[in-house]
């Protein structure tokens, strides 16, 4: 799936002062867009086994920063030449609650992966980096992230669009209309007047696969949405509601979907999945009752029984969906 990026590590710790490097990645998020290099290239030098078609601008492409970056190496320098001391690096001081003032940029530290820190920008930020850095890199649909490589990075993108949505939605407090400000100590925004703090959206839903065992061929419950332009075969989905347990979502879910009753919830696993916002949650479960599909038409297209054999083979798996729909087809469950 999309997170799984073995053996690279995931950081999403907050680091309220970690300094922009030499070598830091730059992920700009521009309503649903992302700043990718327009050509295909090589990833970054950090990952030199994997070759694919995602590649970030670095920090130090940005010309504002390398001219910060100078002007502070030559000042390092005199103070050394003038035998003056010093204990932090330059620019430390420009660094307040996650944002760092580089120059003529403000730059938004984002999470870490192995030792590579990412970071964001907003605003006039963003778009001056953008403008500068036109010629090699331009705007491209989230929607690239679904099948790019390399995989780090394509879930690095997707985190980092999550992030920058949450950034745009909260400038201002909801409950008393204050501009609001980024905590000192976490990932939140806080209002300075009521005091209201604003973490990053995370909703929870549940993927449901559900069979019916009771033929001498198990068959799995197919559905294709209604309306969107996403044309492939997917489970039952939904987000889980203010009130109820999980497990009362998939029974819900289930009903309204395609109105059939289900028993034996079991487990699968979970999924951050930043495209919407969700931390998916996946069930497998029987049929409880009959089979008579009756689809809500508002969300289902399709609703159809299909064995194993008659399983389409996915050809992506950075989804839930996808895994679930596969270890289906393949026997496992």
């Amino acid at each position: 799936m999309i997170q799984d990026i073995a053996p690279h590590v995931y950081d999403n710790a907050f680091a309220v002062r970690r300094t922009p490097q030499e070598g830091d990645l730059l992920i700009l998020c521009r309503e649903g867009e992302l700043l990718l290099r327009k050509e295909q290239a090589a990833a970054p030098a950090a990952w030199p086994e994997e070759d694919g078609t995602l590649s970030f601008p670095a920090v130090q492409d940005i010309p504002d920063v390398r001219a910060f970056w100078r002007e502070c190496r030559e000042q390092d320098q005199a103070e050394q030449d003038a035998g003056d001391e010093q204990t932090e690096p330059r620019g430390g001081d420009r660094a307040e609650n996650g944002f760092y003032r580089m120059g003529g940029v403000t730059l938004v530290y984002l999470f870490c992966i192995d030792r590579v820190a990412f970071y964001g920008a907003d605003g006039g930020s963003r778009d001056r980096i953008a403008g500068a850095l036109a010629g090699e890199y331009g705007w491209v649909p989230s929607r690239k992230l679904r099948n790019a490589q390399p995989n780090v990075l394509a879930y690095a993108g997707v985190t980092a669009l999550q992030l920058a949505r949450w950034r745009e939605e909260h400038h201002f407090c909801g409950k008393c209309g204050e501009k609001m400000r980024p905590s000192e100590t976490e990932r939140a925004y806080v209002c300075p007047s009521c005091g209201l703090a604003v973490y990053p959206k995370i909703s929870p839903a549940v993927i449901v696969a559900v069979i019916d065992r009771r033929k001498e061929e198990p068959r799995i419950l197919l559905t294709k949405y209604a309306g969107r332009t996403y044309a492939n075969y997917a489970l039952i989905a939904g987000f889980a509601e203010i009130g109820e347990t999980i497990e009362d979502t998939v029974h819900r879910e289930v009903m309204e979907e395609v109105g059939l009753h289900v028993k034996n919830l079991r487990f699968y696993k979970s999924q951050p999945w930043s495209f919407s916002d969700s931390l998916l949650m996946g069930f497998y479960c029987e049929l409880d009752g009959s089979s008579q599909i009756h689809l809500q038409a508002e969300e289902l297209a399709l609703g159809e029984w299909k064995t194993r054999e008659e399983m389409p083979v996915r050809s992506s798996d950075i989804s839930l969906t996808s895994e679930m729909m596969e270890r289906f087809r393949q026997g496992l469950v």
